[in-house]
């Protein structure tokens, strides 16, 4: 009987805690999702497999800017950047 009752515990205690980072995940994924939200539009991304200084994604800004997939990013404001804290920090989107 001692024995069904600990299964019993360590099994509420299992769930409370999978529920628990469960729960925590939704929440930082809801903040992100509002943080985002408002983060400027500035035309283009990168993905990390060409670099930072390759133009990997556009959207309508880029597109209306005259970047194409494929473009080198130089100089970011007439500075240039060696990794993606300099990067951001030129953009003035330091976070």
């Amino acid at each position: 009987m001692q024995l069904i009752e600990r299964n019993k515990k360590l099994s509420i205690i299992a769930f409370l805690t999978l529920l628990a980072v469960a729960l925590t995940i939704i929440v930082l994924y809801i903040y992100n999702i509002f943080k985002w939200g408002n983060y400027p539009d500035f035309g283009f991304g990168f993905r990390t497999a060409t670099g930072i200084e390759i133009v990997g994604t556009i959207t309508k800004n880029g597109r209306l800017a005259g970047l194409q997939l494929g473009d080198r990013i130089l100089t970011i404001n007439g500075e240039t950047f060696s990794n993606i804290h300099e990067f951001r920090s030129h953009m003035r989107r330091d976070i």
